[in-house]
Formats: structure tokens, C-alpha cells, sequence
């Protein structure tokens, strides 16, 4: 019996300056996994590669672009696994599953963003995600609070499949110390939304208190310039370093001399960079948005402070820096959490779950999961 052909649209390309966005690190996770052998991937890239992006009617003018090759693909596909985002992607990736689901093919949409629980607010966008739930045979939840975002929908209730991301957890190591230097740490887009700025002044005050502190800042994004400025008028710019985007060996390397990796943002989806960070042991603070809290349980896997308070952020700093033994059994404790669940070599098995339950919803006969991993042994 044939392989099922997944249609798979995401963006799964690198994002302006060369970046790895959330999508592509899922996408290229699963390409690697036992779900590239199951099934048939055929790949189409949605990948928004200028910053920040172009006009709504360029963006169309792709997006035109990308309709057209999912309806020359379409027709040979079973199943359509799409990874939205929000706004005019949302737009976008909802038309593919309702032009799916109107084909006769098994739809799965997978959406991430963490702006979506804000979109549901509004009357048109509420009604929009109806209309898309409704033609899709599952919908993937990155964890606990994303479920209970989508179940406010009756036409999601019982079409949700948790499909958490996951990571590539290293073997356990020495974290080596070169020097006095105690190094906090961001890995991500430099946007407003990401809460480093409110970073930049818990950052002055534990400098105060650890002159020999550094806070480092990977990525780019529109927030850098303000960020810069804000730097040099806190007094703080020749201890704060803007890396820019790193690559992924680059990033394993700033993780090895990372203290505390900080993650502050006001929301998110489920940040692979907070998983990278925990699957290196390194201990880390985070704010309790979106899937963060299945990651991060305050005082056993990490630490949580409110969104945009400072002096809270400032506070665990504090702590952190002060006590290697508590940043060890923290960072072991968040390692082991990232092994247990969100090892890349299980985390692809809910995805497999959902293309199978699709076809099958959608009538398309497809091999069975023993028989197809019977094959791999």
C-alpha cells in the first residue's frame, strides 16, 4: 500500500538576515524524523523572508504565487498539514485548508503564534477561525494553554491533537567556566513583544550588583536600534553585546557559557529557544505565556516572573547569579523535562497521529501505524 503524500505548507525557509524561525525549526525536525519515512512531504515554503515585511499587496502577490502551486500540487496530495502564524498568514493558510477540505483531502492546521488568543477578541477574526476550524480534521495544540484557547471554538472541541515542539536534547556535560564573567542570555527576534527592553532595566540593576555580568542578545529584529539607545542612556552598553543572528553551532556555544537564559517576552507560542536553553541545562526565566508553563515550573524547572515587571525579573536575576547550586539543579531539572517530552525523537509521533486520524476522517485509505514502523525496524 502507498505511502500517504502530506502536502506540507510552512515556512521553511530561513527568515530575513538569515534567521531560523519557529516554523522552519519544527518543520526541519520532522523532515529529519520517522515521519519522513511514514509519509510523503512535499514541501511548500511560506517563509516571509524580508524584515520587516513588505506591503499587504506584495505579500498578496506571493501568496497568489503559493496558491498557485498548492492547487497544481493538490490534486496529488492526501493530507494538508499547514503551519499558519497570524494576521495575513492566518489569512492565507485558513483559504489552503478550506480549498483542502473542499478537495476532499484530509486538512491539518497547526497554528503557533502567540498573537492568535489576542485575534480571537475581534468579531471578524472570530468568525473567520470558525470558518477554518470548521473545515479542518485536526488542529494541533502546542500544550495546555493553547488547548484551551481553541476549545473555546465548538467547531475545534474535538478535532485537537497536542503536537508540542521539540529538540534535539545533547548528551550531558561539564558547563565549562573560563572566567569571573557571569553571562545572562536571550536567543530570538529583537521585537518589542519579546520584552527586552523591561530585560534592559532588570539588567541595570543586577549590574550593580554583579559588575562583572554581561547580558547578551542574540538575533535581530525592528526593536535593536531602541534597544541600543536604551543601553547607552541606562549606563549599561559596554556590558550589553548584540550577537545578531547566530548559527545553530554558534548558538550551542553561546549556551555552553550562558549563566541564565532569560525569556521575557509578553507572549508566544512555544519558544524553541527556551527549549534549546533547557535541553542544555541551562537554567532559565521566563515569562507565563502561551506554552510556557508546560516548560517552565516555577522553582523546579525554571523560574516565572509577570509579564513586564521588572523588579521581578530583576529579582531572579539576582538569585540565579547569586547561587550556582540552585542555576545547576534547575538547569538539570528543566534538562530533564525537555528529555521526557520534548525529545525531537518522540515529539514527532503526535504529528503522525494527526495525518493519520485526517485520512482517515477524509476517507483515504493509508497503511496503518504498526505496519509502516514494522518497515522502519
Amino acid at each position: 500500500m502507498k505511502k500517504l503524500r502530506v502536502l506540507f505548507i510552512a515556512g521553511l525557509d530561513p527568515v530575513a538576515q538569515g534567521g531560523a524561525g519557529g516554523q522552519l525549526a519544527v518543520a526541519s525536525q520532522l523532515f529529519r524524523s520517522p515521519l519522513g519515512d511514514l509519509c510523503e512531504l512535499i514541501p511548500i515554503s511560506s517563509t516571509q523572508r524580508r524584515s520587516p515585511p513588505p506591503p499587504l499587496l506584495v505579500r498578496a502577490y506571493f501568496a497568489a504565487g503559493r496558491m498557485l502551486k498548492v492547487l497544481r500540487l493538490l490534486p496529488g496530495s492526501d493530507v494538508v498539514l499547514v503551519f499558519a502564524s497570524d494576521g495575513p498568514g492566518l489569512v492565507e493558510k485558513g483559504i489552503y485548508c478550506l480549498v483542502a477540505r473542499a478537495a476532499g483531502k484530509g486538512v491539518v492546521l497547526r497554528t503557533g503564534s502567540g498573537r492568535v488568543a489576542d485575534l480571537s477578541r475581534t468579531v471578524a477574526w472570530r468568525w473567520w477561525l470558525r470558518r477554518v476550524f470548521r473545515a479542518c480534521h485536526v488542529i494541533c495544540s502546542q500544550g495546555t494553554y493553547w488547548t484551551k484557547c481553541f476549545e473555546q471554538y465548538r467547531e475545534a472541541r474535538d478535532k485537537i491533537v497536542v503536537t508540542p515542539n521539540g529538540v534535539v536534547v545533547p548528551p550531558p556535560s561539564v558547563r565549562p567556566k573560563h572566567d569571573d564573567t557571569l553571562t545572562v542570555s536571550f536567543v530570538g527576534r529583537i521585537e518589542p513583544e519579546k520584552g527586552l527592553s523591561e530585560a534592559l532595566d532588570a539588567f541595570q540593576q543586577v549590574r550593580r550588583a554583579y559588575p562583572q555580568s554581561q547580558l547578551l542578545l542574540a538575533g535581530q529584529g525592528s526593536g535593536e536600534s531602541n534597544l541600543r539607545k536604551k543601553a547607552i542612556s541606562l549606563g549599561v552598553e559596554d556590558r550589553v553585546h548584540f550577537l545578531g543572528w547566530l548559527l545553530r553551532d554558534q548558538v550551542q556555544e553561546l549556551l555552553a557559557r550562558t549563566d541564565v537564559f532569560i525569556m521575557p517576552s509578553h507572549f508566544e507560542g512555544m519558544p524553541n529557544a527556551l527549549l534549546e536553553a533547557m535541553a542544555h541545562g541551562v537554567a532559565v526565566i521566563a515569562t507565563p505565556v502561551g506554552a510556557v508553563e508546560d516548560l517552565v515550573e516555577h522553582g523546579k524547572t525554571g523560574r516565572l516572573v509577570p509579564v513586564g515587571d521588572v523588579v521581578a525579573l530583576a529579582r531572579e536575576m539576582r538569585l540565579l547569579l547569586d547561587d550556582p547550586r540552585l542555576r545547576a539543579q534547575l538547569g538539570e531539572q528543566g534538562r530533564a523535562r525537555v528529555r521526557a517530552r520534548y525529545d525531537a525523537n518522540i515529539t514527532w509521533q503526535p504529528f503522525w497521529e494527526a495525518v493519520q486520524r485526517a485520512a482517515a476522517e477524509a476517507g483515504i485509505q493509508h497503511p496503518n501505524r504498526e505496519s509502516m514502523a514494522a518497515r522502519l525496524d
